[in-house]
């Protein structure tokens, strides 16, 4: 007899799995579920392979169309970048091996050079599109391009060319022009989707509740356009961002030095940041490595579990960076943490902010070259999306949009600290007088 497993879905996946069209096109806003759903197809028609009954009966019997006994199937999902595939997707399935607990083979490893698994037989290949050679040489039966506006054309042909069953798409619409639009959806063998966050129940509130600040005027994280986009799920493009002119760089130098690293506090509603700082002349490199909601500042014991909870005391540890000599800089205005995390044995500071601090310190960081290593994920989405205000005449104002702003907050005040005082001789910096004991 068949066994069950119970998989909760939205009615974005259900969409996904009545289309009957080669190329299934998911256009929508931040957490509708569009990932998780094209995943959750995949894993679930692997499921079928083996037999498994899932869900409603009007999805079981959508997935049995794939039952084949004597067929296995290659699966193949792609973003643009290697780095990019491993940093979210590809942990959206290990999330998903845990949680449905997938006998997967070889065992999940995001450090394992080939991510290529499988699943009752059946073949999940991840990889990146820079890789020219392994993409456009694999065949498969369903091919799925997450964060679709970052394939190039010819790779996105190459792609549907040597794919024989389903092509899956998904993006966030952050762009008004691209052959997505113009030469997809058109396509009648394509079925375009639309969805946003009220689309997927399970979306959590404090997620929900942060999206809206972006279409409330009277926050300030207003945000038309980020709202239009994510919010809405519709197309629109960012104008006016503060570090339009990074550049994306394969691996941090071996050979800049260590400026420093910057930390920006969060908890509940916003993440906790740390970036690690290189400079080199004129050129400072920026490498994402905490970036997580939830973080306690040191380790604390939940008497009634006896759990350590989760700290940013201990990620710096599990991160090799090295107490009492590694210098990191932090919000003086989060001075009880700064303290907990020095009583760890941890070279932090406050940079001291005073009048028009935000502003020099932008100023500061626009006379440089700044290179962000591109497996930085949320320092690359903080890039694109950081961005000055505007009037209701869509006149730029001199003032930054309080969003999108975690890891550039902090590498603002490691600017503040570290190079104000050469770069501006008329900004104070005043020096912590606190030492450890060695």
């Amino acid at each position: 007899m068949a066994r069950t497993q119970e998989i909760k879905v939205t009615e974005v996946f259900d969409k996904i799995l009545s289309a009957d069209t080669k190329i299934v096109t998911n256009e929508g806003g931040a957490r509708s579920s569009k990932t998780w759903s094209f995943l959750q197809i995949l894993i679930m028609i692997a499921f079928a392979q083996n037999n498994v009954l899932i869900g409603s009966n009007a999805n079981t019997k959508l997935l049995k169309q794939y039952f084949r006994p004597d067929k296995v199937y290659r699966f193949t999902i792609v973003r643009a970048k290697l780095t990019w595939t491993k940093a979210t997707i590809l942990k959206d399935f290990f999330e998903m091996v845990e949680l449905y607990q997938l006998p997967v083979t070889p065992q999940a490893n995001i450090n394992r050079p080939d991510q290529t698994y499988y699943l009752y037989g059946n073949e999940f290949a991840f990889v990146g599109a820079d890789e020219a050679e392994k993409f456009h040489g694999r065949k498969q039966d369903i091919l799925y391009f997450n964060e679709a506006l970052e394939i190039g054309k010819k790779d996105f042909q190459q792609g549907i060319l040597r794919t024989s069953l389903k092509v899956f798409v998904d993006y966030n619409p952050y762009l008004l022009d691209h052959f997505i639009y113009d030469t997809i959806i058109p396509r009648k063998d394509c079925t375009f989707i639309q969805s946003t966050i009220e689309n997927n129940p399970f979306a959590d509130k404090s997620i929900i509740e942060e999206i809206e600040k972006w279409g409330d005027p009277a926050s300030p994280m207003y945000d038309p356009v980020n709202y239009k986009i994510y919010g809405l799920g519709l197309r629109a493009q960012q104008t006016g961002l503060i570090y339009s002119d990074c550049k994306l760089i394969k691996e941090f130098p071996e050979d800049c030095r260590i400026l420093g690293y910057s930390l920006d506090f969060g908890y509940i509603n916003n993440v906790t940041a740390l970036g690690k700082v290189g400079i080199q002349g004129d050129n400072l490199y920026l490498q994402q490595l905490i970036y997580e909601i939830g973080l306690l500042n040191i380790p604390i014991r939940d008497d009634r579990t006896g759990e350590v909870k989760k700290n940013i005391s201990d990620e710096m540890d599990r991160l090799e960076l090295e107490k009492y000599k590694d210098e990191i800089v932090a919000d003086s205005a989060e001075q009880k943490s700064i303290d907990e995390i020095f009583s760890m044995g941890w070279n932090i500071k406050g940079a001291t902010k005073g009048p028009g601090s935000v502003l020099l310190g932008i100023e500061i960081l626009k006379r440089y070259n700044l290179h962000i290593v591109e497996s930085s994920i949320n320092w690359i989405k903080e890039k694109n999306n950081y961005k000055w205000k505007v009037n209701k005449n869509d006149v730029i104002l001199n003032e930054p949009v309080k969003a999108w702003d975690h890891l550039w907050d902090g590498l603002r005040y490691l600017a503040l600290e570290k190079l104000a005082v050469k770069e501006v001789q008329t900004y104070a910096i005043q020096r912590p007088t606190r030492t450890h004991k060695y």
